[in-house]
């Protein structure tokens, strides 16, 4: 009997090709939450479930007083503690400077009198589309560097790594081992981190061991349940199903207004997959572009399309001409990395793309967005000219500018993970690292659970020393939707750097196209139910 490979399971599971819709709608939701804050956040979308300003926090969370110090942490710096810097990252702790600390004992899983120890889950498999080991080999950097400078009170960082395969049972025999013996999870970055929480408000860990819930530090969830978890804290916020915004796609709209070449019609290209999440989010996507705090295109002039997940190019090219007929010009793609790649080899075979290189006059595509998971050289290796001008926005420093103090230090400490690249997923991995120690400031000298997870609770503005915008990960917006009731749904990135593939000293990368420097900054908005208690 031949064994299939993960590609097979992703097709024939409704689960597994979940996992990698999921993979899709946390990087599109993280764009599709973004809103200028010029705009008045009030429209009601009466046909679409009356999207409303999402105004203000819930009971409990953090107040915008709170401080927000470059490494995150709200609480104050205890006596005794160690906080300092990773060399030459602002606003890292440990290192250089860090005020003397002396580990007491403490009972606590995963703490020696020398070390802590943390697990990491993730998925690497490379036979699926996006690949996830980078997040550990961002947090193995981290761990490298930040043991150099001294570790927290001395104890060094010690990561319990599982490959989960994408397959249930491994997962979910390595989540049950580990959590009986790390003091958190950190970094994690698996398809199936849906199987490690409940799937209904309030989203609890189904996973135990040490005596107790396990904190979750770090990563970017793919599903609700761990991302909207109060034992998760998100490294750049948690995506949900209620919240969207449109300052992408205003961005857009703007530029090509200023161009004299608007979008007329946009396509909304999303994963047919058995769950329906990925058409789910897609349309939350199109209110985004049709809105007049999004891409304004105004109602009725946006139409969704579906593809497979395995699509080659000659199917992606029927896409095209589809599209084309229908009068688009504007695509807008929630599909994963390779996916991506095919809609813009599509798009050049038909001579519609890049906008720069198109004969076809009206028929020309103006804007191509893809989502986060396309940041990454292998969409600009594949696609060849066919990547130019496509555009995405992404929560941190771009990678081509190595100058940046942090950047610097990320860079530096990932030269010694061996085989290891610069990505998203590892900078990712890295400020997990970051954002775990940062936490445990409150608490250096006898680490527990408890601490940490109140710390993270109390955490705002957390920045990565400078790698990340900024994220409050327990920041939320109470809203009342559908199945779920009434929620304090948590907040996803509002800080972003847009970013586009250009041809700059004959070299062909993602360069930064606005905000000239730092990040840009907006809010959210209710997109579907309502705000508040209904």
């Amino acid at each position: 009997m031949v064994q299939r490979n993960a590609v097979a399971r992703i097709t024939e599971n409704r689960f597994l090709a979940a996992g990698i819709a999921l993979i899709v709608i946390a990087v599109a939701v993280a764009f599709a939450l973004i809103n200028d804050d010029e705009d008045e956040l009030g429209s009601k979308l009466t046909d679409r479930g009356g999207a409303e300003q999402a105004a203000g926090r819930n009971d409990g969370t953090p107040d915008a007083t709170a401080r927000a110090g470059t490494g995150g942490a709200s609480t104050d710096t205890p006596a005794g503690s160690s906080r300092g810097l990773i060399p030459g990252l602002p606003g890292g702790p440990g290192g250089p400077g860090a005020e003397p600390c002396t580990a007491s004992k403490v009972e606590a899983p995963g703490v020696t009198d020398d070390s802590i120890t943390i697990g990491q889950i993730v998925t690497d498999s490379n036979q699926i589309p996006q690949q996830l080991r980078p997040a550990h080999e961002g947090l193995q950097a981290f761990v490298n560097v930040y043991n150099r400078s001294g570790g927290l009170c001395g104890r060094s960082l010690r990561i319990e790594y599982r490959n989960d395969n994408l397959n249930p049972a491994t997962h979910s025999q390595d989540a049950r081992e580990l959590a009986g013996r790390v003091l958190a999870f950190v970094g994690n970055e698996s398809l199936l981190d849906f199987l490690d929480y409940q799937r209904e408000p309030p989203f609890e860990p189904t996973v135990q061991g040490g005596g107790g819930k396990v904190p979750d530090v770090g990563g970017l969830a793919f599903s609700y349940g761990r991302s909207q978890s109060q034992w998760h804290a998100g490294v750049i916020g948690s995506v949900s199903p209620t919240l969207v915004g449109g300052g992408q796609y205003k961005f857009y709209a703007d530029e090509l207004k200023a161009k004299g070449t608007p979008c007329r019609e946009g396509g909304v290209v999303y994963l047919r997959e058995p769950t329906g999440a990925s058409e789910d989010q897609a349309r939350l996507g199109q209110v985004s572009i049709e809105e007049s705090w999004g891409g304004r295109l105004g109602r009725g002039n946006t139409q969704l399309y579906p593809t497979n997940l395995l699509d080659p190019v000659p199917a992606y090219e029927a896409l095209v001409d589809r599209m084309v007929a229908d009068g688009m010009n504007c695509a807008f793609t929630y599909t994963d990395v390779q996916s991506s790649i095919n809609m813009a080899l599509a798009m050049r075979n038909r001579g519609v793309w890049p906008p720069d290189r198109c004969k076809r006059g009206n028929q020309c595509f103006r804007m191509f967005s893809v989502v986060l998971s396309v940041y990454d050289q292998k969409f600009i290796q594949d696609a060849g000219d066919a990547a130019r001008s496509v555009s995405t926005f992404i929560p941190h420093i771009p990678l081509v500018e190595v100058d940046h103090p942090a950047m610097k230090v990320y860079l530096e400490a990932l030269r010694g993970v061996r085989g290891a690249r610069p990505s998203t997923f590892s900078v990712l991995g890295f400020a997990s690292g970051l954002m775990f120690v940062d936490a445990l400031q409150a608490c250096p000298s006898a680490p527990t659970r408890t601490c940490l997870i109140e710390s993270l609770r109390k955490m705002t503005n957390f920045t990565a020393g400078g790698l990340l915008g900024g994220t409050s990960p327990f920041r939320t917006t109470r809203a009342t939707f559908e199945r779920y009731g009434t929620f304090n749904w948590k907040w996803i990135f509002n800080k972003w750097v847009v970013m586009r593939v250009l041809e700059r000293n004959g070299k062909l990368d993602f360069y930064r196209v606005g905000p000239s420097q730092g990040f840009g900054e907006s809010a959210l908005q209710v997109a579907r139910g309502s705000p508040g208690v209904r």
